[in-house]
């Protein structure tokens, strides 16, 4: 099946990265309150940025290094974690800086962020020539075809994983961001 349009665009200005997803979806599925905890988004639409060190697959001598996930909804609001391998998250941390907002559209919904080049360097995530291990993913979310059957998940990825079955969380999920100066 072919994936449903988005577009997904990120600059910097030296000090921020900029990043911007515009989402084709004639049915956003949203949720109007929000938990503390930040499970809302798990079952709406969504688009995702992760972000690693190196593989999140294989140890290194020093062992597995943390990988970052933010979840952003249609509203530009934000699940923020920190992920040790495999699949322990920790959903207190947060991304220091980020800043998001989010609108629908007449035709899906358009999500801008923000996050301090300064931030990225601290985690080791932007190495000195400029690159960065990033995720770009994107939920989509539709109501059942009928009453009580479970909400459609279909999963979309920047980069294809070549995994039987969908999954972030794998190495082959990832590209490579070059921040230019």
């Amino acid at each position: 099946k072919e994936a449903p349009v988005t577009v997904f665009e990120a600059y910097n200005d030296g000090t921020d990265l900029y990043f911007m997803f515009e989402v084709t979806d004639p049915e956003v599925l949203v949720e109007e309150d929000w938990k503390d905890d930040e499970s809302t988004v798990d079952a709406e639409d969504r688009v995702e940025i992760f972000l690693a060190q190196g593989p999140v697959d294989l140890p290194t001598p020093k062992g597995m290094p943390l990988y970052y996930g933010v979840e952003i909804d249609p509203k530009g609001r934000v699940h923020d974690y920190s992920i040790e391998y495999y699949r322990h998250f920790d959903g207190t941390w947060n991304l220091e800086g980020l800043e998001t907002a989010g609108v629908q559209t007449d035709d899906g919904y358009v999500v801008e962020g923000k996050v301090p080049l300064s931030t990225l360097k601290d985690l080791n995530l932007l190495k000195e020539d400029g690159t960065m291990r990033t995720g770009v993913y994107r939920a989509e979310f539709s109501s059942p075809e009928k009453e009580g059957d479970d909400t459609v998940m279909e999963w979309i990825s920047w980069v294809d994983p070549k995994t039987e079955e969908p999954d972030y969380h794998v190495d082959s999920s990832f590209g490579e961001f070059r921040i230019l100066k």
